[in-house]
């Protein structure tokens, strides 16, 4: 789970994250691996912790405004919208609902 700039590539028909060399202010040590994706969540501060499945329209829009992207090239823009839709459509997506505390991972799906 990130906060941070990743990258999202399908290899082999599955989804995987990898980090980006944009670590913002808390840099972190190690190895700068990739791994499986197995969720997408668009993460809200609640006073209680839930989780609501998005469908795909819905985790294509919140996907959208946290996308960089900086072509101005109708095609490419055309290529990320349909890659974009494609991930939405293959990754679980969730609205996260949580308190300011590790309990909210009761809530996050194994």
């Amino acid at each position: 789970m990130t906060d941070e700039i990743s990258l999202l590539r399908r290899e082999d028909g599955v989804w995987r994250a990898y980090g980006t060399p944009f670590w913002g202010e808390f840099r972190a040590e190690g190895k700068n691996i990739s791994a499986p994706v197995a969720g997408i969540f668009s993460l809200t501060k609640a006073r209680e912790n839930e989780l609501k499945p998005l469908r795909a329209a819905e985790l294509l829009r919140a996907l959208l405004p946290n996308t960089l992207f900086f072509s101005t090239a109708r095609d490419a823009n055309s290529r990320l919208l349909e890659i974009l839709a494609g991930a939405a459509s293959e990754i679980p997506g969730y609205d996260l609902g949580f308190r300011k505390d590790p309990d909210f991972w009761g809530v996050v799906p194994k």
